[in-house]
Protein backbone atom coordinates (compact mmCIF):
# COMPACT_ATOMS: atom_id res chain seq x y z
CA UNK A 1 0.00 0.00 0.00
CA UNK A 2 0.95 3.13 -1.01
CA UNK A 3 1.28 5.26 2.28
CA UNK A 4 1.37 8.19 0.54
CA UNK A 5 -1.47 8.13 -1.26
CA UNK A 6 -3.95 7.24 2.13
CA UNK A 7 -2.84 8.60 5.01
CA UNK A 8 -3.50 6.78 8.13
CA UNK A 9 -3.84 8.32 11.65
CA UNK A 10 -2.58 5.76 13.95
CA UNK A 11 -4.20 5.89 18.02
CA UNK A 12 -3.24 3.75 21.23
CA UNK A 13 -5.84 3.16 23.96
CA UNK A 14 -3.84 4.71 26.93
CA UNK A 15 -5.09 3.48 30.49
CA UNK A 16 -3.87 6.41 32.77
CA UNK A 17 -0.94 5.71 35.11
CA UNK A 18 -1.84 8.14 37.88
CA UNK A 19 1.87 8.51 38.72
CA UNK A 20 2.87 12.18 36.91
CA UNK A 21 6.78 10.84 35.72
CA UNK A 22 5.49 7.45 34.67
CA UNK A 23 2.66 8.94 32.71
CA UNK A 24 4.62 12.02 31.03
CA UNK A 25 6.77 8.89 30.01
CA UNK A 26 4.30 6.99 28.40
CA UNK A 27 2.85 9.98 26.39
CA UNK A 28 6.15 10.96 25.23
CA UNK A 29 6.80 7.38 24.03
CA UNK A 30 3.29 6.78 22.77
CA UNK A 31 3.96 10.36 20.54
CA UNK A 32 6.83 8.63 18.72
CA UNK A 33 4.57 6.83 16.84
CA UNK A 34 0.79 7.53 17.54
CA UNK A 35 -1.22 10.57 16.51
CA UNK A 36 -3.48 10.62 18.79
CA UNK A 37 -4.42 8.58 22.57
CA UNK A 38 -7.95 6.78 23.39
CA UNK A 39 -8.32 7.62 27.18
CA UNK A 40 -10.94 5.15 28.75
CA UNK A 41 -12.98 7.00 31.14
CA UNK A 42 -15.98 4.82 32.99
CA UNK A 43 -18.54 6.47 35.46
CA UNK A 44 -16.30 5.85 38.34
CA UNK A 45 -13.20 7.57 37.18
CA UNK A 46 -15.67 10.96 36.82
CA UNK A 47 -16.41 11.09 40.44
CA UNK A 48 -13.09 9.45 41.71
CA UNK A 49 -10.23 10.43 39.60
CA UNK A 50 -10.99 13.79 38.13
CA UNK A 51 -7.31 15.54 38.73
CA UNK A 52 -5.78 12.31 36.82
CA UNK A 53 -7.80 12.44 33.99
CA UNK A 54 -7.05 16.50 33.75
CA UNK A 55 -3.26 15.67 33.95
CA UNK A 56 -3.61 13.05 31.18
CA UNK A 57 -5.03 15.33 29.09
CA UNK A 58 -2.69 18.29 30.22
CA UNK A 59 0.35 15.75 29.69
CA UNK A 60 -0.77 14.57 25.92
CA UNK A 61 -1.81 17.66 24.29
CA UNK A 62 1.52 18.98 25.70
CA UNK A 63 3.17 16.37 22.98
CA UNK A 64 1.09 16.95 20.42
CA UNK A 65 -1.23 14.03 21.17
CA UNK A 66 -4.91 14.19 19.69
CA UNK A 67 -6.68 12.83 22.68
CA UNK A 68 -9.69 11.37 22.69
CA UNK A 69 -11.80 9.75 25.41
CA UNK A 70 -13.43 6.00 24.97
CA UNK A 71 -16.60 5.88 27.24
CA UNK A 72 -16.96 2.84 28.43
CA UNK A 73 -20.05 1.06 30.68
CA UNK A 74 -21.78 4.01 30.75
CA UNK A 75 -25.54 3.22 31.30
CA UNK A 76 -24.24 -0.44 30.83
CA UNK A 77 -24.78 0.13 27.13
CA UNK A 78 -21.43 0.84 26.03
CA UNK A 79 -18.68 -2.19 26.51
CA UNK A 80 -15.05 -2.46 27.31
CA UNK A 81 -13.96 -4.08 30.67
CA UNK A 82 -15.99 -5.10 33.46
CA UNK A 83 -17.29 -1.44 34.56
CA UNK A 84 -20.21 -1.18 36.48
CA UNK A 85 -22.74 1.74 35.67
CA UNK A 86 -23.17 3.85 38.94
CA UNK A 87 -26.18 5.95 36.79
CA UNK A 88 -27.66 2.36 36.21
CA UNK A 89 -26.90 1.59 39.82
CA UNK A 90 -28.59 4.73 41.10
CA UNK A 91 -31.95 4.66 38.94
CA UNK A 92 -33.16 0.83 38.82
CA UNK A 93 -36.36 2.85 37.68
CA UNK A 94 -34.83 3.44 33.83
CA UNK A 95 -33.74 0.04 33.43
CA UNK A 96 -34.72 -2.49 30.59
CA UNK A 97 -37.83 -4.82 31.60
CA UNK A 98 -37.25 -8.14 29.45
CA UNK A 99 -39.83 -10.52 27.85
CA UNK A 100 -40.18 -12.15 31.69
CA UNK A 101 -41.02 -9.01 32.95
CA UNK A 102 -37.91 -9.34 34.93
CA UNK A 103 -35.82 -5.73 35.43
CA UNK A 104 -32.05 -5.81 34.20
CA UNK A 105 -29.21 -3.84 35.12
CA UNK A 106 -28.74 -1.63 32.02
CA UNK A 107 -30.43 1.62 31.40
CA UNK A 108 -33.47 1.56 28.43
CA UNK A 109 -31.98 3.71 26.14
CA UNK A 110 -35.78 4.46 24.89
CA UNK A 111 -36.12 6.79 28.26
CA UNK A 112 -35.62 9.96 27.65
CA UNK A 113 -33.82 10.37 31.16
CA UNK A 114 -31.32 7.77 29.68
CA UNK A 115 -30.61 9.79 26.49
CA UNK A 116 -30.55 13.34 28.72
CA UNK A 117 -27.93 11.37 30.98
CA UNK A 118 -25.68 10.52 27.82
CA UNK A 119 -25.90 14.36 26.38
CA UNK A 120 -25.30 15.56 29.95
CA UNK A 121 -22.17 12.77 30.45
CA UNK A 122 -20.65 14.63 26.99
CA UNK A 123 -21.56 18.45 27.70
CA UNK A 124 -19.59 17.82 31.26
CA UNK A 125 -16.29 15.93 29.74
CA UNK A 126 -16.17 18.84 26.81
CA UNK A 127 -16.49 20.94 29.42
CA UNK A 128 -13.99 19.95 31.83
CA UNK A 129 -11.49 18.53 30.00
CA UNK A 130 -11.51 19.75 25.99
CA UNK A 131 -10.94 16.49 24.67
CA UNK A 132 -10.98 16.54 20.82
CA UNK A 133 -13.91 14.04 20.96
CA UNK A 134 -15.61 10.91 22.45
CA UNK A 135 -15.73 7.14 21.53
CA UNK A 136 -19.11 5.23 22.12
CA UNK A 137 -17.49 2.22 22.60
CA UNK A 138 -19.12 -1.44 22.31
CA UNK A 139 -22.96 0.00 22.16
CA UNK A 140 -25.52 -2.67 22.47
CA UNK A 141 -28.46 -4.14 23.65
CA UNK A 142 -26.64 -7.54 25.05
CA UNK A 143 -26.55 -7.40 29.14
CA UNK A 144 -22.95 -7.23 30.31
CA UNK A 145 -22.01 -11.00 30.82
CA UNK A 146 -20.74 -9.73 34.46
CA UNK A 147 -24.08 -8.97 35.43
CA UNK A 148 -24.84 -12.73 33.98
CA UNK A 149 -26.92 -13.53 31.19
CA UNK A 150 -30.77 -13.56 29.71
CA UNK A 151 -32.81 -16.45 30.02
CA UNK A 152 -33.72 -18.91 27.07
CA UNK A 153 -36.36 -17.58 24.88
CA UNK A 154 -35.76 -13.85 27.13
CA UNK A 155 -35.35 -10.98 25.16
CA UNK A 156 -35.07 -7.21 26.21
CA UNK A 157 -36.62 -4.83 26.29
CA UNK A 158 -40.06 -4.33 26.69
CA UNK A 159 -40.49 -1.58 29.34
CA UNK A 160 -43.34 0.86 28.85
CA UNK A 161 -41.72 3.13 26.87
CA UNK A 162 -40.05 0.48 24.04
CA UNK A 163 -43.52 -0.81 23.90
CA UNK A 164 -44.90 3.13 23.32
CA UNK A 165 -42.26 3.35 21.00
CA UNK A 166 -42.15 0.33 19.15
CA UNK A 167 -46.27 0.80 18.48
CA UNK A 168 -45.67 4.77 16.69
CA UNK A 169 -42.54 2.52 14.69
CA UNK A 170 -44.23 -0.39 13.57
CA UNK A 171 -48.31 0.30 13.85
CA UNK A 172 -48.77 -2.16 15.94
CA UNK A 173 -48.18 -4.01 19.37
CA UNK A 174 -44.61 -5.10 20.03
CA UNK A 175 -44.51 -8.69 20.33
CA UNK A 176 -43.08 -10.99 23.43
CA UNK A 177 -40.89 -12.58 20.80
CA UNK A 178 -37.96 -11.91 18.58
CA UNK A 179 -39.21 -11.06 15.09
CA UNK A 180 -37.47 -9.06 12.39
CA UNK A 181 -39.20 -6.36 13.07
CA UNK A 182 -37.91 -6.39 16.89
CA UNK A 183 -34.83 -6.34 15.45
CA UNK A 184 -34.79 -3.35 13.49
CA UNK A 185 -36.73 -1.58 15.87
CA UNK A 186 -33.66 -2.11 18.56
CA UNK A 187 -31.23 -1.16 15.81
CA UNK A 188 -33.29 2.15 15.47
CA UNK A 189 -33.52 2.87 19.17
CA UNK A 190 -29.63 2.43 19.61
CA UNK A 191 -28.85 4.46 16.45
CA UNK A 192 -31.21 7.55 17.80
CA UNK A 193 -29.21 7.32 21.57
CA UNK A 194 -25.95 7.34 19.38
CA UNK A 195 -27.29 10.39 17.08
CA UNK A 196 -28.07 12.27 20.80
CA UNK A 197 -24.81 11.55 21.46
CA UNK A 198 -23.03 12.87 18.55
CA UNK A 199 -25.08 15.93 18.74
CA UNK A 200 -24.05 16.71 21.58
CA UNK A 201 -20.58 16.35 20.77
CA UNK A 202 -20.99 18.75 17.83
CA UNK A 203 -22.94 21.21 19.08
CA UNK A 204 -19.95 22.26 21.54
CA UNK A 205 -18.37 22.88 17.76
CA UNK A 206 -18.53 21.22 14.25
CA UNK A 207 -14.69 19.86 14.83
CA UNK A 208 -15.05 17.91 17.30
CA UNK A 209 -15.00 14.38 16.30
CA UNK A 210 -18.06 11.82 17.14
CA UNK A 211 -17.29 8.18 17.29
CA UNK A 212 -18.76 4.90 17.39
CA UNK A 213 -16.70 1.16 17.35
CA UNK A 214 -19.02 -1.91 17.30
CA UNK A 215 -18.33 -5.85 17.63
CA UNK A 216 -18.01 -8.32 14.32
CA UNK A 217 -20.48 -10.11 15.42
CA UNK A 218 -22.86 -7.19 15.50
CA UNK A 219 -25.82 -7.77 12.54
CA UNK A 220 -25.15 -5.75 9.09
CA UNK A 221 -28.56 -4.12 10.02
CA UNK A 222 -27.47 -2.56 13.35
CA UNK A 223 -24.18 -1.71 12.11
CA UNK A 224 -25.67 0.06 9.54
CA UNK A 225 -27.93 2.21 11.48
CA UNK A 226 -25.48 2.95 13.84
CA UNK A 227 -23.49 4.23 10.76
CA UNK A 228 -26.31 6.31 9.02
CA UNK A 229 -26.23 8.60 12.26
CA UNK A 230 -25.72 12.26 10.87
CA UNK A 231 -23.35 13.86 13.16
CA UNK A 232 -20.99 10.83 13.35
CA UNK A 233 -17.64 11.26 12.25
CA UNK A 234 -16.06 7.91 12.46
CA UNK A 235 -17.48 4.37 12.70
CA UNK A 236 -15.37 1.18 13.34
CA UNK A 237 -15.14 -2.31 14.23
CA UNK A 238 -13.05 -4.60 17.05
CA UNK A 239 -11.18 -6.87 14.93
CA UNK A 240 -9.87 -8.77 18.14
CA UNK A 241 -8.74 -11.96 16.33
CA UNK A 242 -7.68 -14.49 18.30
CA UNK A 243 -4.98 -17.41 17.85
CA UNK A 244 -8.16 -20.03 18.68
CA UNK A 245 -10.55 -18.94 15.94
CA UNK A 246 -11.44 -21.05 13.38
CA UNK A 247 -10.26 -18.67 10.77
CA UNK A 248 -6.79 -16.99 10.01
CA UNK A 249 -6.04 -13.41 11.32
CA UNK A 250 -6.36 -12.66 7.44
CA UNK A 251 -9.60 -14.07 6.77
CA UNK A 252 -10.60 -12.50 9.95
CA UNK A 253 -9.35 -8.86 9.25
CA UNK A 254 -10.54 -8.67 5.58
CA UNK A 255 -14.16 -10.11 6.27
CA UNK A 256 -14.86 -7.84 9.17
CA UNK A 257 -12.50 -5.04 8.43
CA UNK A 258 -13.69 -5.28 4.87
CA UNK A 259 -17.12 -4.81 5.90
CA UNK A 260 -16.84 -2.07 8.10
CA UNK A 261 -14.50 -0.01 5.53
CA UNK A 262 -17.96 -0.26 3.12
CA UNK A 263 -20.38 0.99 5.40
CA UNK A 264 -18.24 3.96 6.39
CA UNK A 265 -17.45 4.64 2.79
CA UNK A 266 -21.66 4.01 1.89
CA UNK A 267 -22.39 6.26 5.18
CA UNK A 268 -19.87 8.91 4.13
CA UNK A 269 -17.95 7.99 7.19
CA UNK A 270 -14.19 7.61 8.14
CA UNK A 271 -13.40 3.96 8.85
CA UNK A 272 -11.74 2.95 12.02
CA UNK A 273 -9.76 -0.50 12.76
CA UNK A 274 -9.12 -1.63 16.03
CA UNK A 275 -6.50 -4.26 16.86
CA UNK A 276 -5.76 -6.39 19.58
CA UNK A 277 -2.71 -5.70 21.27
CA UNK A 278 -3.97 -6.92 25.29
CA UNK A 279 -4.32 -10.63 26.73
CA UNK A 280 -2.11 -11.91 24.05
CA UNK A 281 -0.91 -15.12 24.21
CA UNK A 282 2.37 -16.59 24.57
CA UNK A 283 4.37 -17.17 21.46
CA UNK A 284 2.00 -14.58 19.65
CA UNK A 285 3.10 -11.18 20.78
CA UNK A 286 3.49 -10.37 17.31
CA UNK A 287 0.06 -10.88 16.72
CA UNK A 288 -0.63 -6.92 16.65
CA UNK A 289 1.20 -5.95 14.85
CA UNK A 290 0.81 -8.00 12.10
CA UNK A 291 -2.47 -6.90 12.62
CA UNK A 292 -1.94 -3.37 12.08
CA UNK A 293 -0.30 -3.98 8.65
CA UNK A 294 -3.35 -6.27 7.14
CA UNK A 295 -6.04 -3.68 8.60
CA UNK A 296 -3.21 -0.70 7.04
CA UNK A 297 -3.98 -2.56 3.67
CA UNK A 298 -7.63 -2.58 3.97
CA UNK A 299 -8.09 1.08 2.90
CA UNK A 300 -8.87 2.45 6.72
CA UNK A 301 -8.50 6.02 7.57
CA UNK A 302 -7.78 5.47 11.29
CA UNK A 303 -5.72 2.79 12.82
CA UNK A 304 -6.52 2.04 16.90
CA UNK A 305 -4.99 -0.27 19.13
CA UNK A 306 -5.96 -1.51 22.33
CA UNK A 307 -4.03 -1.19 24.36
CA UNK A 308 -0.87 0.46 25.34
CA UNK A 309 1.68 -2.19 27.35
CA UNK A 310 -1.94 -4.31 27.96
CA UNK A 311 -2.55 -2.10 31.28
CA UNK A 312 -3.96 -5.03 33.28
CA UNK A 313 -5.81 -5.86 29.73
CA UNK A 314 -9.24 -5.37 30.87
CA UNK A 315 -9.19 -8.61 32.11
CA UNK A 316 -9.28 -9.52 36.07
CA UNK A 317 -6.08 -8.29 37.96
CA UNK A 318 -5.22 -12.26 38.90
CA UNK A 319 -5.26 -12.93 35.17
CA UNK A 320 -2.30 -12.01 33.72
CA UNK A 321 -1.40 -12.16 30.37
CA UNK A 322 0.24 -15.49 28.95
CA UNK A 323 2.16 -12.64 26.61
CA UNK A 324 5.19 -10.49 27.20
CA UNK A 325 3.05 -7.18 26.80
CA UNK A 326 6.24 -5.22 26.54
CA UNK A 327 7.44 -7.41 23.54
CA UNK A 328 3.55 -7.03 22.21
CA UNK A 329 3.67 -3.16 22.58
CA UNK A 330 7.33 -3.17 21.23
CA UNK A 331 6.24 -5.02 17.96
CA UNK A 332 3.11 -2.65 17.49
CA UNK A 333 5.69 0.38 18.14
CA UNK A 334 7.81 -0.87 15.17
CA UNK A 335 5.00 -1.68 13.04
CA UNK A 336 3.67 1.52 13.52
CA UNK A 337 6.39 3.67 12.92
CA UNK A 338 7.10 1.44 9.45
CA UNK A 339 3.66 2.17 8.43
CA UNK A 340 3.97 6.11 9.55
CA UNK A 341 7.36 6.54 7.90
CA UNK A 342 7.31 4.10 4.66
CA UNK A 343 10.53 2.64 6.46
CA UNK A 344 12.05 0.25 9.17
CA UNK A 345 12.79 1.61 12.51
CA UNK A 346 16.53 1.76 13.58
CA UNK A 347 17.03 -0.93 16.82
Amino acid sequence: MDMQEHAIEFNVVYHINPYPATLRKDLDEIAQVCDGVYIPVTEAMLLEAPNVIRRAVDFAQEVDLVVMFALSGFGNILGGGRHASIFTASHPEYNCITSNGRAIPMSCPNKPAVRSYFQWVVEDLMTKYGPAGLLAYLPSWSLPSHFGSLEPGETPCRCADCKAAYRGWASGDMPDHDTPETASFRAQTMAALLDCFSSAIKSRGDHLIASVCLAPNDSLEFKKALASVRDLDAFGVTAYWRPNSDITQREYISRHVGEAVGIARESGKLAEAWICAFDQDARHESDAAHAARLCADMDVDILSAWSYRDYQSGAPLDKPSAGDPELVWQNLRRAYHELREGKEEEA
